[in-house]
């Protein structure tokens, strides 16, 4: 009876110890971000600011906006020569956010992809704009105008391209679904 109960103590105390060691070893991360579902959630009270990147699919920069609406440019009361998205959130019905587009801005219209700076827009566009908001103005990453949407709500999640006989035919990203599609492999 009393070597059991040592024996049983002395389990105990090593799960405790290799609890301590895995804790304050760095083993769980207390403050910090962590990647779930394709989105940075805040774990604890991190120092560093949520990342920008890293987080789903690599080299995809993490998303601070995301709306739907319409296309405006050189409306009374907004910057001229800025296209704005204008849109409806809770509480504020004609939202307005400023949209800003570099190189790696990617623009759907009409089911064609190209970069938006080679973008032609017409103002009362309805398009989809995810991107990351600073300051009132959203430096677009993706633009997809509504035909393209309905367009590419048929695509697949991802396509097989594990090693096969038929791996050439199975391989292959529907056209027009090039930035929804992904390749497992």
């Amino acid at each position: 009876m009393k070597k059991g109960a040592l024996i049983l103590g002395g389990v105990l105390l090593l799960i405790v110890v290799l609890i301590f060691i895995v804790r304050f070893a760095g083993g769980w991360a207390e403050d910090g971000w962590i990647c779930v579902n394709g989105e940075w959630v805040k774990h604890g009270n991190p120092a560093s600011p949520m990342p920008e990147s890293g987080c789903g699919n690599a080299g995809t920069p993490a998303t601070s906006f995301s709306a739907m609406g319409n296309l405006v440019k050189d409306n009374p009361g907004l910057t001229p020569g800025t296209w704005y998205l204008v849109y409806e959130k809770p509480g504020n019905p004609a939202a307005a956010a400023a949209l800003s587009f570099d190189a790696s801005s990617s623009c759907t219209l009409s089911g064609r992809v190209f970069p938006c700076t080679e973008a032609s827009f017409t103002a009362g566009d309805r398009v989809t704009v995810d991107g990351i908001e600073n300051g009132g103005v959203v430096n677009v990453v993706s633009l997809i105008d509504e035909s393209s949407t309905k367009a590419l709500s048929s695509c697949p999640e991802w396509v097989n391209c594990m090693p096969g006989p038929d791996v050439g035919t199975r391989c292959i990203i529907p056209p027009g679904c090039e930035n929804i599609t992904q390749k497992a492999y």
